[in-house]
């Protein structure tokens, strides 16, 4: 890519100063990013290294911090990625991810809740916001942990897509392909 076309877009997407540079950052942010890096950490480097490792634990985490370091708030983008892991190997899409990436970007891009207004809202007029930030500590923590509760199971299940190719060379190599009905009825 050449420098100056890159050293463009870095400027536009950092500080859009009109309305196009603004809807190609979030255009970028809200689309792009979500299915390129999905695709490429969740669908590629996870499942290459979990099946290659074959410790998915460890696949987890590195990727989750490869996948943090270029962002700019590394711990929420680390704990993103456990989760956008956790999600993929459950529902077996990275459709979810995508679109759970997606929306985290988009309330970024287009703003939410201004913070102040937030603890007023959620204090009811006093100005202690530290309570406001340990109970959302505390909730998410707890979401996080039945999260990992109840995808920890599907980590040591193949990958999805190595779970196809696997799928995919046994019906090749001469066994039927199974009945549409027989797999509903089994993943039932």
């Amino acid at each position: 890519m050449s420098p100056w076309l890159a050293d463009r877009y870095v400027k536009n997407a950092v500080s859009p100063t009109g309305t196009t540079e603004y809807l190609r950052a979030a255009g970028s942010a809200v689309i792009v990013a979500p299915l390129v890096e999905e695709f490429f950490v969740r669908g590629l480097m996870y499942q290459r290294w979990a099946y290659a490792w074959n410790r998915p634990v460890l696949a987890l985490l590195v990727t989750s911090v490869l996948f943090a370091l270029p962002h700019g708030h590394v711990i929420n983008a680390f704990i993103l990625g456990v989760v956008a892991i956790l999600v993929y190997v459950e529902t077996r899409s990275l459709w979810a991810p995508i679109g759970m990436h997606a929306i985290g970007n988009a309330i970024t891009v287009f703003g939410g809740l201004p913070m102040e207004a937030g603890f007023e809202l959620a204090t009811g007029g006093t100005s202690s916001g530290v309570v406001v930030g340990w109970l959302s500590l505390i909730v998410s923590g707890l979401l996080l942990a039945w999260l990992l509760r109840r995808c920890w199971g599907a980590l040591y299940e193949p990958p999805p897509y190595i779970e196809h190719e696997q799928r995919s060379e046994e019906i090749s190599d001469g066994e039927e392909a199974p009945d549409d009905k027989t797999a509903v009825a089994d993943r039932a």
